[in-house]
């Protein structure tokens, strides 16, 4: 290995987070320069170091904080780096941003770049705060540009006064790496496998989250257990009212429900329902932002068994979907066969509720449609 052609080098703390880097080291030979990768010790390094054909160097680096480890680990990257000599040296997550920023600062590396993927701090109290919100400031005060990955990542960090606004970039949009969209296009062989896997794992037809990180408080899983949280009550809610007024849920897409009624007395005294059963919901979380929007269309259509499932089709279902697009927080929508309904003028008027009557083009429909909004 021929240290004097390395003139960058990529630095964190985990070797598993040499992920972070995937693609970035071999667009950086094709654009002309020598790379090369430092983290801890780790099968994942040694394997990143072949995969990518680049030099990958271990120091050993604590994640949590160590006075002892961290000063000897500092030591050690200072002296790679005074072998190594990169112009350009970037670093990121937490520890490995703090020690590799300030023993480059110390070895006066000419171009330092903290690449901030996000705030260990947040979800920190008392000393352990105070100690990363210091860590944060030196690594930012050592480093000549913080690339943050998102514009919100960067407000905070300039809010909380750990960098000032001008050392700050976020590149486009913002993201860590980027996304690679082929893998997700959905072609024949990943859906069948994702069909087998809906089957394997018994999660039939519904929405699925995935979760990719360690179960720690700031890695976010509070925010997605009460996310899950929610929208597990907010289907119960849903499909508990729809099963009690004569109805069937035909699909759910995400987190919007797809259901069929007898009369449509009945979708209209569900959809009153929902919305109640919506602010009753925010009322216990103190918020408003759980809202739901409901489209209601009466009209034949065409039924049939798909994936051993009932599922319709047809222009009703057509301008039900499109008539749901037109409301907004906590609105619902109706069309004309629907408000003329004897039963449902009847519900409205017990209710004092006043239908406010639109002319509304909806997509893929030709002619422009008469609608009520329930307020």
């Amino acid at each position: 290995m021929n240290c004097e052609l390395i003139d960058t080098l990529h630095a964190v703390t985990s070797p598993l987070s040499l992920v972070l880097l995937r693609g970035q080291l071999r667009y950086l030979q094709t654009a002309g320069f020598h790379p090369a990768a430092l983290s801890g010790p780790g099968a994942f390094a040694e394997q990143m170091g072949a995969n990518d054909c680049v030099p990958v160097f271990t120091v050993a680096m604590e994640r949590e904080v160590s006075s002892l480890r961290d000063l000897a680990s500092l030591i050690r990257i200072w002296r790679l780096l005074r072998r190594l000599r990169p112009s350009i040296c970037n670093a990121g997550t937490p520890k490995a941003a703090l020690l590799v920023m300030l023993a480059a600062w110390m070895a006066r590396v000419p171009c330092r770049i903290y690449t901030m993927r996000g705030l260990r701090l947040e979800t920190a109290s008392g000393l352990q705060r105070m100690i990363l919100v210091a860590a944060e400031r030196i690594a930012c005060a050592c480093a000549h540009r913080v690339i943050c990955v998102s514009p919100s990542l960067r407000d905070r960090a300039v809010n909380m006064n750990l960098v000032a606004t001008r050392k700050t970039v976020v590149l486009g949009s913002g993201s860590s790496n980027g996304v690679d969209v082929d893998r997700f296009v959905p072609q024949p062989p990943r859906i069948a496998r994702a069909t087998e896997i809906r089957r394997e794992l018994k999660l039939g037809n519904g929405p699925v989250i995935g979760y990719i990180g360690r179960f720690t408080r700031d890695k976010g899983i509070g925010e997605l257990t009460a996310a899950f949280d929610l929208v597990r009550a907010h289907f119960q809610a849903l499909l508990g009212i729809i099963s009690s007024e004569k109805g069937a849920v035909v699909k759910t897409i995400g987190d919007a429900v797809m259901a069929t009624f007898v009369r449509p007395e009945h979708a209209i005294v569900a959809g009153l329902r929902m919305r109640a059963a919506m602010d009753e919901l925010n009322a216990q979380r103190g918020r408003d932002d759980l809202v739901v929007k409901i489209g209601i269309h009466e009209g034949p259509c065409l039924a049939v068994m798909l994936n051993e499932r009932q599922d319709y089709f047809g222009q009703t279902v057509n301008i039900a979907a499109r008539v749901q697009g037109l409301s907004t927080s906590q609105a619902i929508h109706v069309t004309g066969p629907v408000i003329d309904t004897p039963a449902v003028a009847a519900i409205l008027e017990k209710q004092a509720i006043t239908p406010i009557q639109k002319k509304a083009a909806l997509r893929g429909i030709a002619d422009t449609v008469v609608v009520y909004e329930i307020p």
